[in-house]
């Protein structure tokens, strides 16, 4: 990875100007702000283009997409697109990672409609309880393939990703 930044820092905080990160084989760009000594007010904005996603959960091909997340001791905002240039889902993949990580429960599991809510770990003190999250997943205009437990399709549309504190995925 090649980083390179510009940065600044005060009596209170470390303020990066401009931030360029080789990552994923694509760039990533960044600006943001941390408080000191605390570490957990924070602001940072990123902007990544060309980048691989690699086999996460069953997912996998290349993304551009931005994101900004704000936090202070008492709230967390994390918002973003995700835009899939190039995408495929193995839903065998995607099962047996679900299963083995087991901070993930599925609550809904009918799977029809149009939610399907995802719970973690409780606890006062996790980040995620205080976390607000509204995050888009765009997959590719022209379709992505979607494979695995008998079936071979190639869908189109999004997914988003909607989180209230204290609530669940």
């Amino acid at each position: 990875q090649h980083i390179q930044a510009e940065w600044r820092i005060d009596s209170k905080a470390v303020y990066i100007t401009r931030a360029d990160i080789a990552h994923l084989g694509g760039t990533v760009s960044a600006t943001g702000m941390i408080e000191y000594p605390g570490f957990n007010t924070f602001d940072f904005k990123a902007e990544g283009k060309n980048l691989d996603v690699p086999d996460i959960f069953g997912i996998e091909g290349k993304a551009d997409g931005h994101a900004e997340i704000k936090a202070t001791p008492r709230t967390a905002q994390l918002t973003g697109t995700l835009h899939l240039t190039n995408a495929r889902l193995d839903l065998g993949g995607l099962e047996t990672n679900l299963t083995r990580h087991k901070t993930i429960q599925v609550v809904e599991s009918s799977g029809t409609g149009n939610v399907l809510v995802l719970k973690g770990i409780e606890g006062p003190n996790r980040f995620a309880n205080k976390l607000d999250m509204d995050v888009a997943i765009e997959l590719p205009p022209n379709g992505s393939w979607v494979t695995g437990n008998g079936l071979r399709a190639e869908i189109n549309g999004g997914i988003k990703l909607l989180k209230k504190p204290g609530g669940p995925v």
